[in-house]
């Protein structure tokens, strides 16, 4: 009986908190229970986090699979002038960073050898 009372207890999650309020006034534990009846609160509660933990594991991949499937959709192919665009583009990129890199080569290797070659 009072197993049946103990599980109509209502427990609200209070998102500031993250946790678990009762809802229901505390009562004295019964002396013909092995264990307290706030354990039975706490096994129940920490069941429905796991739940939770298990719905938002399941979730995640869901939500990723489906907003992969609506980029696919929305995804055009490119023509070919916009293909040639952004080909141009990539190679002007390409270009520039190696420049950059080989200048600042160029510049380290003689401050380097200042430094290194005077000790």
């Amino acid at each position: 009986m009072y197993k049946r009372a103990l599980t109509a207890v209502v427990l609200e999650w209070s998102r500031d908190r993250k946790s678990y309020t009762s809802t229901a006034p505390r009562r004295q534990p019964a002396t013909l229970l092995p264990l307290p009846p706030r354990l039975h609160v706490v096994s129940s509660s920490l069941a429905s986090t796991m739940s939770d933990k298990i719905k938002e594991f399941i979730e995640i991949p869901q939500e990723f699979v489906h907003d992969g499937q609506q980029f696919l959709t929305r995804c055009t192919k490119p023509s070919h002038k916009e293909f040639v665009q952004i080909s141009k583009a990539v190679a002007i990129g390409f270009a520039v960073m190696g420049f950059i890199g080989y200048f600042v080569k160029l510049i380290h290797i003689p401050i380097n050898n200042i430094l290194v070659g005077g000790a």
